[in-house]
């Protein structure tokens, strides 16, 4: 089973990923910039800005293809949804009111200006996604399943969709 996971900035996409490969068993596949920022010291908003942003989309697009034909896997992405598509068994959405998301990312990454970060960091994903693969991997269309992560703990988000997974099977 594959299954993708994207989401807006501290809509907790990793939180969800780790608890739902603990409880599932699948492998965890982290097509995320944020390796590359902390190997430079930076978050990865300044990192976008500082490098060739493009170059390291496209390395990280391709390793997640090369993921996803491994198959039994959960590839967190914001984009894994749309690379993947054809081969995701289950496309999930995360969400959460952008005070909430601002809550966790001050909180997680003691950013004093998380407000200013995570809007920047929503508006300058979709604008890059647009501008180099032309979708907008916010649309709700994208996905089979959308989650307000704000509604619920971790755990029950991840009961959501472990339901969501045994649905997907018996289709």
């Amino acid at each position: 089973m594959i299954i993708t996971i994207s989401g807006t900035t501290g809509a907790g996409k990793d939180t969800i990923g780790k608890k739902l490969s603990e409880r599932t068993g699948l492998r965890i596949v982290s097509a995320s910039l944020k390796k590359y920022a902390r190997e430079e010291g930076i978050d990865v908003l300044q990192f976008s800005k500082k490098t060739n942003i493009q170059e390291y989309d496209k390395q990280l697009d391709e390793w997640q293809k090369k993921e996803a034909e491994k198959g039994n896997c959960i590839i967190i992405s914001r984009l894994s949804a749309v690379l993947i598509a054809p081969k995701a068994d289950l496309k999930i959405w995360l969400y959460a009111p952008e005070e909430e998301r601002i809550r966790r990312i001050k909180n997680r990454d003691k950013k004093e200006n998380a407000s200013e970060y995570v809007r920047e960091r929503d508006l300058e994903s979709k604008e890059r996604f647009k501008n180099t693969y032309g979708v907008d991997y916010t649309k709700q269309e994208h996905y089979d399943l959308c989650i307000n992560t704000g509604k619920w703990t971790p755990e029950n988000v991840v009961n959501i969709i472990l339901k969501a997974m045994e649905e997907t099977k018996n289709d």
